[in-house]
This record gives C-alpha cells, sequence and structure tokens, in this order.
C-alpha cells in the first residue's frame, strides 16, 4: 500500500518489520517474502543495489525451501519405500510362515501315515505270529498226546511180551516135571526164539514212531554194534530193569549183562566211559 502511494519510508520499515517478523519465527518463508518484498520495494524506489541485494537473499533463501522441500519429499518417498519394503517382508514373512505350517502339516500327516502303515504292518505280523504259536501249540498238544498214546502202546506191547515170557517160563517148569516121555517137548520149548524176528520187527516199528532219530543215530556209529546190542540199547532206553529186559527178549538177567559189558568194552574203546554217556548222545 505505501509503495503505491509513494511512501518509501513507510514501505521499507513495513517491509523490514515483516523480516523481523519472520526471524523471530525462525519461518523461511516467511524471511524469503520479506527479503522478496523489501527488493520489490527498493526496486519500486529505483534503488537497484539495495534491491538486488534483497534480491539475491530472496534467491538464496527461496532456493534453500525448495532443497528443504525436496528433501522432505525424498525423506517422505524414501518413508515410503521403506514402508512399502517392510510390508513386502512381513507379506513374505506371513507367506514363508504359511508354508512353513503347510511343511509341517505335511510332515505331520506323513509321521501319522508312516505310523498307521507300521503299526498295520506290525499288528499283522504279531497276528500271524500268535496264530502260527496257536497253530504249533495245537499240534504239539496233538503230537504230545499221539506219543503218550504210542508210548502205552509200547508200554503194553513190552508189558505183553513179558507176561508171554513168563507164561513159557511156568510152562517150562510144568514141563520139567512132568515124566521123561515130554523131555522131547522140553527140549523144543527151551530151544524156542521167545523175541522172534517179526515181533523185534513190530516192536522197532512202534519204536520208531515215538524214537525217530535213535536207531539211525547207532548206524550211523563207526564200532560195530549187534542187533542183540541194539536190542539192549533200544530196553535201556525204555528204563527197563535187567529183569524186565531178560522177561521181555526171553533170556537170563546174567545174559544181559554180558551183553551190557561187551556193549561197555567197545564203547569205551570210543572214548565213552560207559553205556548211559554213550545212549545220553543219541
Amino acid at each position: 500500500i505505501y509503495s503505491r502511494t509513494g511512501e518509501k519510508q513507510n514501505a521499507v520499515s513495513s517491509a523490514m518489520k515483516s523480516l523481523s517478523l519472520g526471524l523471530e519465527s525462525e519461518s523461511k518463508v516467511r524471511i524469503s517474502e520479506a527479503y522478496r518484498m523489501i527488493g520489490d520495494t527498493y526496486e519500486r524506489f529505483d534503488e537497484p543495489d539495495s534491491a538486488l541485494k534483497y534480491q539475491k537473499k530472496y534467491a538464496e533463501f527461496d532456493k534453500e525451501i525448495m532443497v528443504a522441500n525436496q528433501s522432505e519429499k525424498l525423506i517422505e518417498e524414501q518413508a515410503k519405500l521403506g514402508n512399502e519394503v517392510k510390508n513386502l517382508r512381513i507379506q513374505n514373512l506371513e507367506k514363508e510362515k504359511i508354508i512353513a505350517q503347510n511343511r509341517l502339516w505335511l510332515i505331520v500327516v506323513f509321521v501319522l501315515i508312516v505310523i498307521l502303515i507300521v503299526s498295520l504292518i506290525v499288528y499283522r505280523r504279531i497276528s500271524k505270529i500268535q496264530l502260527n504259536k496257536k497253530k504249533l501249540e495245537l499240534e504239539l498238544e496233538n503230537s504230545q498226546k499221539i506219543l503218550q498214546v504210542k508210548k502205552k502202546e509200547l508200554r503194553t506191547y513190552i508189558v505183553d511180551l513179558s507176561q508171554k515170557n513168563a507164561r513159557i517160563n511156568e510152562l517150562q517148569n510144568e514141563l520139567s516135571s512132568q515124566s521123561n516121555s515130554n523131555e522131547l517137548q522140553v527140549a523144543q520149548l527151551l530151544n524156542q526164539k521167545i523175541l522172534t524176528d517179526e515181533d523185534w520187527e513190530k516192536f522197532k516199528t512202534k519204536f520208531n514212531n515215538i524214537y525217530p532219530e535213535f536207531l539211525p543215530k547207532i548206524k550211523l556209529f563207526q564200532t560195530s554194534i549187534t542187533e542183540s546190542e541194539i536190542r539192549f540199547l533200544v530196553l535201556l532206553r525204555l528204563k527197563l530193569s535187567a529183569k524186565e529186559m531178560a522177561n521181555t527178549l526171553g533170556i537170563s538177567p546174567q545174559s544181559v549183562r554180558v551183553t551190557k559189558m561187551r556193549l561197555k568194552k567197545k564203547l569205551q574203546e570210543e572214548n565213552y566211559v560207559s553205556v548211559e554217556d554213550f545212549l545220553a548222545e543219541l
């Protein structure tokens, strides 16, 4: 207003007052505007030196303001970019978290499937083992029953032989007390074979059903063992006494002892202490 009315002093004073206020407030915009106003005032009143001085100061402050504004914009852009980078990182972290969770679930599901498969295999294996065990137990039970029956049959067979031999001994005694007319019959009776080959084969068949490995092992023995010694070993395996063996074979107990001593002598040559030691390995 003062510039239009030509009041130079008031116009400059007003502009200087604006500059003071700008400096007090430390507002670069107000300071810059005050320098522009002062320069324009001096230029209007035809003072080019003063006008140029304040216009330069205006230009400097205006440049600082522009630089400051650009810096602020740059900082703002950097902040925005930083926020975007942070957001991208957060998004990536969230994606990685989801992927890790999915991977963990896949591992858990895989482990559960493996455990299930292993459990099924183990269950089937255990079931099969238990079934086989029951079958074996049943077979063993049946085998034991059959073995007991065969042992009973063998024992009955031995008892029958013993009874037959005892009866023959009674008949022999009776015949011995008879007259000389019966001496021929007595001689025939004495020469009769008590345990016939047929009896022995039947006996071996029953014995093999119970002890299938016994006789084959004897045949593998290097030292030659006679048939009578084999009969002795068979009856000894059945735990018969010497008297029971004598009755079964139709010979005297002394003959049984002689057979045992002869067999023991053979076995001692093969480093066996007794017949019982040899029997323990059969």
